[in-house]
């Protein structure tokens, strides 16, 4: 499905094609996340800096929100070119590629949190939310964090 292995102290990512599209996804999805205060995803991608003082969080919003999606911009498009080289044969990620596929998925993981009311380690899941296939898509990048991290460490 997808194998992360630790390579000249590079991490080396092989996705498989059953899986490509579903990762593949992922950036469009997040791309899709609305207005604070109409998605709590979106409240909890950017949450109120100064949360007693309205004109210096106004104020950090206009200076930082364009910098900050610029950023997030640049780590899905990296992301996206290492899924696409990651299929079949797989592809070595440099530190700069680690690191925005580790930024994006966790973007990702914090967006489907805010979305099921995840909120804490000790959450419980409902029935009904835990036979979702955004639950099972949180556990599945969970993992491919996990094993990018410990690729990359070794």
């Amino acid at each position: 499905m997808i194998d992360l292995l630790a390579t000249a102290e590079r991490p080396r990512m092989t996705v498989a094609p059953e899986v490509e599209d579903v990762l593949q996804s992922v950036p469009g999805w997040l791309a899709s996340v609305g207005r604070k205060g109409k998605d709590p995803a979106a409240d909890r991608l950017s949450p109120r800096v100064y949360g007693d003082d309205d004109e210096a969080a106004d104020e950090f919003d206009r200076l930082m929100t364009p910098e900050l999606d610029a950023g997030r911009r640049a780590d899905r498009d990296r992301y996206e070119d290492v899924i696409a080289r990651a299929v079949g044969d797989g592809t070595v990620l440099d530190e700069e590629e680690a690191f925005a596929v580790l930024r994006v998925l966790d973007e990702a993981r914090l967006v489907i949190a805010a979305r099921l009311g995840i909120d804490s380690d000790e959450w419980e899941p409902s029935p009904l939310v835990d036979a979702s296939p955004e639950l099972h898509l949180y556990h599945l990048l969970g993992w491919v964090q996990d094993a990018l991290i410990d690729a990359a460490e070794h």
